[in-house]
């Protein structure tokens, strides 16, 4: 075991005796004085008998006790006399201790000794270790102003001025191994407690720390502040790392402050940590990093900066800023200026007067801004209102988002005020009227993309849903699922009706459409207007494609553009100018006349082109087919209204110089495949031949007929009237006539005469002699026909043949085989018996 030192010197001399060296025994008594002459006597004498003293030279060891080798300079009296002597002498001058002796006390520093550890005390001599404190360390300072002091064990100051270690409660124990580095003013009053340096600090928790600074407080354990001014970490593990007061004309009320356990200040002025109840417990582990006047007093409550801003409960966080507050758990405030999150992990990112009021709700930025239920957003932009829960509102002013999960992207004054609405941007029509005429969503689903005065849905929250207006002015899609592209006051008012654009467009049945334009109204199911002005598609499926004032009123009726066209009949066409299809399946096309046109019967054709029709084919196809699959319907009708043959209703012509036909018949049934009707005085066919051939003398035949495959001609007329049979001519009329002159008054049947005048007459005596003929009722050749027709004043008599004739019993009976003569009844003829006048 180690001993300890102690107090105790050796003290080493030299004696003369009348001049020279001593030797022998001698008494000496040793007295210790703080000065040459005079002074105090410190400690007691020292007395030491029979002291061999050999040569001059004698060593002595000496204790004058705790204290007295301060490190101030001392002076030793010595008193001798010869063991025989009867009284001692007074050596002079007292002997000043120099190094050897003082080594147990350097210059201002000294020890004071106990069974335990000895105290070593340094610097001014006031510097003080109290009562029986042990392993106490003073390494310097001190001053007459103000002595460092030790008041409990192993405390240690390393300089200074009127610093203490420990806390002077009358118990040495109580408060070990504080530590003041130095400064001045510092109290380390805590267990374990540390005062770096500084001035006026206190470290007076347990295991506390000031690291320096000015009038700056520790009084929670394992509380720090690292420095700053006038700065209280007040609570158990609490953390200042420096700042101060605020307001440095009021320290000691605007200094930062941690009330609560494992609160901590960065830096700063002003700022307070925890909820100063009384209860350190309650509000742990807040965090002010700096700024000014900054509060965090809810557990883990955190702001990092700016000022006056509060952080009030559980888990709260505000970045910087002004004013801003943290209200609710979780919430958080990223800066600006009196922002306001009162609602559960809801968020500000910034901005000014914004308020976020319910759970997980955010406002990124902006002035005046609400996000006040479940998971409602508003990024930015002023005065704008996310109400309803997943409300959205990107940003611009004043707008409001009612309907959850409904999202306005921007502009100003607009309103969604369904579920699952969108309007992206826009505002309103009138800024005069602003709040009569922005845009607003009134059912789920519903969109606007952008314009103002817009509305989507009907303000009954639930029927009219996924009504979309993309944008434009003072459009409405009220309809379920219905849609405006664009353009000015267009209204789609049905359900999945469809409005493109354009102004004042109607789409007001289910499934129609108006593509764009001016006053169009598609008020039919599934009816479509293109464009145009003023058309309507008024029944079901019923279309017009663009134009002015067309109407298609007939069920999947069309009109696809012109003027003033009408499609009133079930799948009926009208097309041009003022085309009137008003029956079923009627195809009415007009030309430019301005001039009604009409169908005249359900499932017709009908084209008026005032300067004719024309259908050409450049390829090997068919140019035009016309189909009749009705057992009594007619492919094409041709009807005639010109003044005269040039002026054609059908013309069929054929430019091509090398060969081709202008129109080529063909027959796959057992019907006729060419019908001509004429129901008026005209003729039903009219071929005109206005070519020439290669002689110069003409076109081409009239009418060629051949048989295929042979291709052999079997019928023509040629150009000139020729009649070519390569079969022959059948007719079921048995005779042959000639058309000749005749009276007035004649009838078929009658047997005639030549009068007087070459006239043919009817007979009128008994085997009359100028009886030529018979009045052929029908015959099957007519000789001297004008190729014209033109037959007046002409009757065809039958000159071969068996025809028809008048006959009287006059007589005898007729039988077959009998020759004929001219009776006694005009016109009639008789039984001939032998007379010449036989026929």
């Amino acid at each position: 075991m180690l001993a300890n030192l102690g107090t105790a010197f050796t003290y080493q001399g030299r004696l003369a005796d009348d001049g020279n060296p001593a030797s022998g025994v001698y008494d000496f008594k040793f007295r210790l004085y703080d000065a040459a002459g005079g002074g105090s006597l410190i400690g007691g004498a020292q007395s030491v008998d029979d002291l061999a003293v050999a040569d001059g030279l004698f060593s002595v060891d000496l204790d004058f006790g705790a204290g007295a080798m301060d490190g101030q300079a001392r002076w030793l009296e010595i008193d001798v006399k010869r063991d025989a002597d009867a009284g001692y002498t007074t050596l002079n001058p007292r002997v000043a201790l120099t190094a050897a002796p003082n080594a147990l006390a350097l210059p201002g520093l000294w020890t004071q000794q106990n069974a335990v550890s000895p105290n070593l005390v340094g610097g001014y001599h006031d510097n003080m270790v109290g009562g029986a404190v042990e392993g106490a360390v003073i390494g310097g300072g001190g001053h007459s102003t103000g002595a460092n002091q030790i008041h409990d064990d192993f405390g240690t100051i390393g300089g200074g001025s009127g610093n203490a270690a420990g806390n002077d409660d009358g118990d040495d124990t109580s408060q070990p191994w504080a530590t003041v580095g130095g400064g001045l003013s510092n109290i380390a009053g805590g267990n374990r407690s540390t005062v770096g340096g500084g001035a006026s600090n206190s470290a007076d928790g347990h295991v506390s720390t000031v690291a320096g600074g000015i009038a700056n407080a520790a009084s929670g354990q394992y509380a720090t502040v690292g420095g700053g001014r006038f700065n209280s970490a007040a609570a158990d593990y609490a953390t200042i790392a420096g700042g101060g007061p605020s307001d440095p004309a009021n320290a000691t009320t605007t200094n930062n402050r941690v009330y609560d356990d494992y609160g901590a200040i960065g830096g700063g002025g002003g700022n307070r940590v925890g909820s100063n109840d009384g209860d350190s417990s309650t509000q742990q582990f807040a965090t002010v990093a700096g700024g000014r006047r900054n509060t965090a007093s809810g557990p883990y409550a955190t702001t990092s900066g700016g000022d006056g801003n509060a952080a009030t409960t559980s888990y709260t966080t505000i970045g910087g800023g002004d004013n801003n507050s943290a209200g609710a758990a979780w919430a958080t405030v990223g800066g600006g200026d009196d922002n306001n999150a009162n609602g559960q992990f809801s968020v500000i990112g910034g901005g000014q007067a914004n308020v976020t009021s319910f759970t997980y709700a955010t406002v990124s930025g902006g002035w005046q801004n609400t996000a006040s239920e479940y998971n409602a957003t508003v990024s930015g932009g002023a005065h704008n209102n996310a109400t309803a829960r997943w409300a959205t509102i990107g940003g611009g002013e004043i707008n409001t988002v009612s309907g959850e999960f409904a999202t306005i992207g921007g502009g100003l004054l607009n309103s969604a005020a369904a579920d699952y609405v969108t309007i992206a941007g826009g505002g309103p029509s009138d800024p005069d009227n602003s709040y009569a005429t922005n845009n607003r969503v009134y059912d789920d689903y519903g969109t606007i993309g952008g314009g103002g005065g817009n509305i989507v849905g009907v303000d009954d929250m639930y029927i009219q849903r996924f009504a979309t207006v993309a944008g434009g002015l003072e459009n409405s899609a009220t309809g379920a699922v219905s849609a405006v592209g664009g353009g000015g006051a267009n209204t789609a008012s049905g359900s999945n009706t469809t409005v493109g654009g354009g102004s004042q467009n109607t789409a007001s049945d289910w499934y129609s459409t108006v593509g764009g334009g001016y006053s169009n109204d598609a008020s039919g199911h599934s009816t479509t207007v293109g464009g145009g002005y003023n058309n309507t598609a008024s029944n079901s499926s019923a279309t017009v494609g663009g134009g002015l004032s067309n109407i298609a009123s007939g069920a999947s009726a069309t009109v696809p553009g012109g003027a003033s066209n009408t499609a009133g009949g079930d799948y009926s066409f009208a097309a041009g100018r003022r085309a009137q299809a008003d029956h079923d399946g009627a195809f009415v096309w007009a030309d430019s006349a301005n001039a009604d046109f009409t169908s005249l019967a359900a499932d017709t054709f009908s084209v008026r082109a005032g300067n004719g029709a024309r259908v050409e084919a450049y390829n090997d196809g068919e140019g035009l087919r016309v189909v009749n699959a009705g057992a009594d319907g007619i492919g094409i009708y041709v009807e005639g209204r010109g003044a005269s043959k040039t002026k054609a209703t059908l013309k069929v012509n054929n430019t091509e110089s090398s060969g081709g036909i202008a129109a080529y018949l063909t027959n796959d049934s057992t019907y006729s495949n060419a019908h001509f009707f004429n129901g008026g005085s005209g003729e039903v066919l009219w071929l005109q031949n206005g070519g020439t051939d290669a002689a110069g003398t003409g076109g081409g035949d009239f009418i060629t007929a051949v048989n295929e495959p042979s291709t052999d001609t079997q019928f023509r007329v040629s150009t000139s009237g020729e009649v070519f049979s390569d079969v022959g001519y059948n007719s079921a009329s048995a005779d042959i006539a000639e058309l000749l002159p005749a009276a007035a008054g004649l009838e078929p049947g009658d047997v005639l005469a030549v009068g007087s005048d070459g006239l043919l007459v009817r007979s009128s005596e008994a085997y009359q002699a100028t009886v030529v003929g018979v009045y052929s009722t029908q015959p099957g050749f007519v000789g001297g026909m004008p190729v014209s027709g033109e037959a007046t004043g002409k009757i065809p008599m039958a000159v071969v043949g068996i025809v028809p004739v008048k006959a009287s019993g006059e007589g005898g009976k007729i039988q077959p085989g009998d020759l004929l003569a001219a009776s006694s009844i005009p016109g009639h003829a008789m039984r001939c018996q032998g007379a010449e006048q036989c026929f």
